[in-house]
Formats: structure tokens, sequence, C-alpha cells
């Protein structure tokens, strides 16, 4: 038997894909309540397929049920840094000490001194135009007041996040170091939690605020903009972790990891996507998670 060439096994490749797509796409509307399994097994078939670079690490939830769809992470529930995504957290900390959505203050960032990764600044920032741009300044503000009391534990213990360490740093809140670390399957179940009915009125105001800001990151001007337009509008936040070696023992070749946390369609929230890009930025994985966004949605389309 002949030896497959590097053109055939790309047609291989090519063909597998497609028909992993054809899966999902003839499986009805109603397949993912009625077999989920099924759903879930089609699902991780196209993805694997459309997206093979082992650099491409995701978890992929069911919005509504938090129940996996499907999920390339090597060890998921090993906790990694993650960047400008807890900064949703500590913002939720803030307003449960000041127990009120409308003392969130305004800051005005100066850039690279006050701390941002922004050389001229983001200029004066509230907090959803903080978080769509992801202003380390604005938030660093935040995790100080944070830092000196427990309201981020609370925070952590609802969501099912491990606590932060006892020996607290604004930095470290925000992810700017990676002390704080988090499984990638809490993070993802922690992100579509802010989707639950909560019966807290400041509590539902915070959140409103979040997927306000999250909803303008995904727009031109916002740190997820390369996710591209979508139906329905997109929910995300970007963050770029510090690298570190992975527990096979791959070392890194860059200095970050990027990630991002994707809620879509935005009116009415069918998926969780959490990626990872080995050795690039949260801008950047930005722009491969909505390619694989765009597959889901093409695939569901067909459905109907």
């Amino acid at each position: 038997m002949e030896a497959l060439t590097g053109s055939s096994r790309s047609q291989l490749r090519s063909w597998a894909a497609g028909f992993a797509f054809l899966l999902v796409a003839m499986l009805p509307v109603s397949a993912q309540e009625a077999s989920p399994n099924l759903y879930a097994q089609a699902t991780q078939a196209m993805l694997d397929r459309s997206f093979p670079s082992a650099q491409i690490e995701y978890v992929l939830l069911d919005a509504r049920t938090q129940e996996r769809i499907a999920q390339r992470w090597e060890h998921p529930e090993t906790p990694v840094p993650a960047g400008s995504l807890l900064k949703l957290f500590v913002a939720l900390a803030y307003g449960r000490m000041e127990n009120s959505a409308r003392k969130f203050p305004t800051v005005v960032c100066h850039g690279k001194s006050d701390g941002c990764w922004r050389t001229g600044g983001h200029g004066s920032m509230t907090l959803a135009p903080a978080l769509a741009e992801s202003c380390n300044a604005y938030f660093l503000a935040l995790a100080r007041e944070v830092a000196a009391g427990s309201a981020l534990e609370r925070v952590s213990a609802e969501y099912e996040l491990p606590p932060p360490p006892a020996q607290k740093t604004a930095a470290m809140l925000i992810g700017v170091t990676p002390e704080w670390r988090i499984p990638p399957a809490a993070l993802a179940r922690a992100y579509a939690m802010l989707l639950r009915t909560h019966s807290d009125a400041t509590e539902r105001e915070v959140i409103g605020l979040l997927l306000e800001g999250m909803r303008k990151a995904a727009l031109p001007g916002g740190t997820a903009a390369k996710v591209g337009p979508h139906p329905g509008g997109v929910l995300a936040k970007t963050g770029t972790a510090p690298c570190v070696a992975g527990p096979g023992g791959e070392r890194c070749t860059a200095n970050g990891d990027g990630l991002v946390a994707i809620i879509a369609p935005a009116d009415n929230p069918r998926w969780m996507l959490l990626m990872r890009q080995r050795w690039t930025t949260g801008a950047h994985t930005a722009e491969t998670a909505g390619r694989m966004l765009a597959s889901l949605e093409s695939a569901n389309a067909q459905r109907r």
C-alpha cells in the first residue's frame, strides 16, 4: 500500500472535516436536547478535524446547562494562569463591597505609568468600557480595594473557583502575574454562571454592566473585535496570560498565551467557549475562536 503524500493527507483531513460537519448538520434541531451524546460526539469530531493544531485548546459548554459539548484540553482540571479573564470576578467582588453598581469609580488611565498594557493609556474609564478594552489601570484600582477584604473569596466560592492566594496583590488578582490559577473547566463554568438568574439586585446590576462590556469587547475597538460579526451578537472577554510550561513538558516559545471566553449568541446564549492558544495574545485567539464559532453556527443553521 502506498504511503500517503502530503497532498493526500490534506485531502483526507478535508474530507473528514466535511463528513463531521455533515454529521452535525444532519441532526435535527432537537437532537442536542434529545440525544446530547450524539450531538456532542458529532460536534467533537467536527472541531477536531477543523481545528487540528495542538496549540489550540478549548472547552465548549452548553451555556444554558453548563454541560460539556466538546473539549480538547489535556488537563482541564489543572489550574492555569487566566490573565484578564479574572477581571470580571474582581468587579463582582467590588460590587459586593460597595453594595451598589452605581459606586464603581471613574478611573483615568495614563498607560504604562498606571500599569496598563496600552502605552498611551485609555483615558477616562468606567466599568463597561474598561472591560471592553481590558484596561489594567481600571481593574488595578478595583483590585487594590478588593485585596484588603474577603469579598473575592466569597465570589470565588459561589462561582466554584479556587480562592486567590492568601497574600493577595492587585496585579495577581487581575492576572498580570500568574499566581492565581484556575482550572479551565471551572473557568468555563464560572462564565456560564453569569447567565443565571440572580436574586440580589446589586449582583444583577453589576452582571448587566459586565455583559455590556463583554458585548462591546466583541465590537470594533474592543479587545475581542477579531471574533468578527455573528448572528445575535457575541459576549467576549480576552486575556493574555504569562506562559507556563505544560504538564507534558513542552516549553514556552513566547512570553504569553492568549485566552478568550465567548458566550454566543449574545441575544439567546447557546454556547460558552473557552479557548487558549499557545504563544500568542488574547486578541489573536479571538480570531481563531470566531472561526470555531462560525463552524458551530453553520452546522446549526444546516439543521434548521
